[in-house]
């Protein structure tokens, strides 16, 4: 069986669509941080076991508290602004237990429709959390685990209006994360979001001298380094990062940047023609997900799954 762990905060105006999706889940549990509206009543009025656990800028430490409430030995997380799919297949996910894995990976749906696969079940015992925000589950030990996919349930993501500057909040938690790929790179996708320009160039320094982490990661913070110095006015150094790899031959939003930048530096029709034809003949993939066994980006067979 499995227990639904959730961290909340003054959600009452849109956590009920994340529990109405939960129906089936025997056991839910809320961790509240502090709401000071309804929160937890409504959960309450869903059967859910709410806990309050007092907020220490750290979203690993709740979670990892959250286990210690939970009744079974497998706990699926999942965001208070997130949903299970209409019509959540729990069966199959029991039946993909009964293989006995250390955990599941389920894809989320951005509002813009675009996917990636998360480790979103597991097995207590088997894991760890790490990192204090935009936090991630590490196998303990570092043993390869038995990870498997469930196909046929995803969550979407009903992305909410930014009330803050995360990137601020990264910053504050970085103390000894300054050489970690993972946290670098979130910071500096935070930065992007908010469009910091000037701080995104920045941090893209700082992450490129870190090894390790995805690839994906790589070409994508290249990506919106060279965004930001466009955006600061500084197009040939942004033309010049985007010739340094190999990113115009693997990436399409790379070519429609550089075409953006030589009509600002000047207008080369016949080039521009060039790369367009360039940008098309690229095929990029719908979704980008990553392994829970090897850590490295793969891309998922959007075939598989019928359109809801």
């Amino acid at each position: 069986m499995i227990s639904v762990a959730i961290i909340t905060k003054n959600s009452s105006r849109r956590i009920s669509k994340c529990l109405d999706s939960l129906s089936g889940f025997r056991d839910i549990i809320v961790a509240d941080t502090g709401s000071r509206d309804k929160t937890i009543e409504v959960c309450k009025s869903y059967g859910a076991n709410v806990v309050q656990i007092p907020w220490e800028n750290n979203f690993s430490e709740i979670r990892t508290k959250i286990e210690s409430y939970s009744k079974f030995n497998y706990i699926f997380w999942i965001d208070d602004d997130e949903v299970l799919k209409p019509g959540n297949n729990i069966n199959h996910v029991h039946y993909l237990l009964k293989s006995n894995p250390d955990a599941i990976c389920l894809h989320r749906v951005e509002q813009n429709e675009h996917k990636y696969k998360l480790l979103r079940i597991y097995r207590k015992g088997s894991w760890y959390w790490k990192y204090p925000i935009h936090e991630v589950l590490k196998s303990v030990d570092n043993i390869r685990r038995y990870v498997i996919d469930d196909l046929q349930n995803y969550i979407i993501h009903n992305r909410s209006k930014r009330k803050r500057k995360y990137s601020n909040f990264i910053k504050k938690n970085m103390k000894g994360y300054w050489d970690d790929p993972h946290m670098t790179y979130m910071y500096l996708n935070e930065l992007f979001n908010d469009r910091n320009w000037p701080e995104c160039v920045k941090a893209y320094d700082i992450y490129s001298k870190t090894t390790g982490g995805y690839s994906w990661h790589r070409s994508q913070s290249l990506l919106y380094c060279a965004t930001a110095l466009h955006k600061e006015g500084e197009n040939q150094k942004a033309l010049d990062l985007l010739e340094s790899s190999n990113i115009l031959q693997v990436r399409a939003e790379a070519v429609y940047l550089k075409i953006k930048i030589i009509k600002t530096l000047g207008n080369f029709d016949k080039e521009i023609n060039d790369l367009s034809m360039i940008a098309q003949s690229i095929s990029l993939p719908k979704e980008i997900g990553y392994s829970g066994n090897t850590q490295t980006p793969y891309v998922i067979d959007t075939s598989k799954y019928a359109k809801e």
